[in-house]
């Protein structure tokens, strides 16, 4: 059995933080439980848009089967009300409830795989780019988080142009889908609750449309909203399989003064001397064709985009690539 539906969600509104671009320092008036300042968590009003989302992500059909997230709190805190709900029916005496009630009838048992390669997108500039937590303080924090999973990819700490972000994002999606393919358990569906311009470059990399302007509006990326794939077809599965399991080597070229900077990005320096030069971990060790409507592992159909319904507040805190 093939992976079928991949469920997309971005996590609930967060608290803000400051950056300052000549230092790069980050600053918050909201602590992160992390210690980490660009690690914002969700504000009150966040938690509650978690809340509403787990319970309409209990009604999917087909169920969730797998979880994976963004390693950062804000990502991490949008799910926890999930996993409560799933280990609380799982929960002795209550096996009986979940058969019952039709919720929660997928395989997932509450574990959350921390994916690196689904994390935020800073941008570029000549100072070095916050990272999340280490998976040993995220587990204290998170005891759902996996302590198991090999995140695919780290993003390079240097930033990424737009290009880089979705080449980034087309690796990682073409080696976590081609594992649920293989996962014996046979999982139909998997959640991935990420970022406002990740969520962009991953509805575009799964069907394979890239605007001529990456500004364009295509996929919303509102806060706790919810988008729905379908698999196009199993012709071409695992056919970029091959493209990954070489040797590593940059292939996505090096395009920092191409002007495509974040919603964070500062003026270039051409020193970049606070910047760690890229390693091999760090590199999209293979460029995947998924443009021109291919997509990747068969290519994917949006059947829902940003569906914010199940929310009181209704869609918010939209972006695009271009907005600061």
């Amino acid at each position: 059995m093939v992976l079928k539906f991949i469920y997309l969600t971005r996590h609930g509104l967060r608290a803000t933080w400051v950056l300052d671009p000549q230092t790069g320092t980050y600053t918050s008036s909201v602590p992160s439980p992390t210690g980490i300042a660009a690690d914002a968590p969700l504000v009150s009003y966040g938690v509650d848009q978690a809340r509403q989302l787990s319970e309409h992500l209990s009604t999917l059909d087909p169920p969730i089967d797998r979880v994976y997230s963004s390693p950062f709190t804000r990502c991490l805190q949008t799910l926890e009300p999930a996993v409560g709900r799933v280990r609380g029916l799982r929960s002795i005496g209550e096996e009986r409830q979940l058969e019952d009630n039709s919720q929660w009838r997928g395989i997932w048992d509450g574990e959350v795989r921390g994916e690196n390669g689904f994390g935020e997108w800073f941008g570029q500039a000549q100072f070095k780019h916050p990272s999340p937590a280490s998976p040993a303080v995220l587990r204290s924090l998170f005891p759902f988080y996996s302590p198991s999973y090999t995140p695919v990819l780290h993003p390079p700490s240097a930033g990424e142009t737009i290009d880089e972000l979705h080449e980034r994002v087309a690796y990682v999606l073409t080696r976590v889908i081609a594992d649920l393919d293989a996962d014996p358990s046979g999982p139909r569906s998997v959640l991935i609750c990420t970022h406002a311009a990740t969520l962009i470059a991953i509805g575009r990399v799964l069907t394979g449309h890239m605007p001529i302007d990456a500004e364009e509006q295509d996929f919303l990326p509102y806060t706790a909203g919810l988008s729905v794939f379908v698999r196009r077809s199993e012709d071409g599965v695992h056919k970029d399989v091959a493209a990954v399991s070489g040797d590593v080597e940059d292939l996505v070229p090096d395009t920092r003064k191409s002007g495509n900077g974040g919603p964070h990005a500062a003026a270039e320096n051409e020193s970049h001397a606070a910047v760690e030069p890229r390693s091999a971990n760090t590199l999209v060790p293979a460029k995947i064709d998924w443009r021109q409507g291919k997509g990747v592992q068969g290519g994917w159909t949006c059947i829902k985009n940003g569906d914010c319904s199940c929310l009181s507040g209704g869609a918010e805190r939209g972006w695009k690539f271009g907005d600061p």
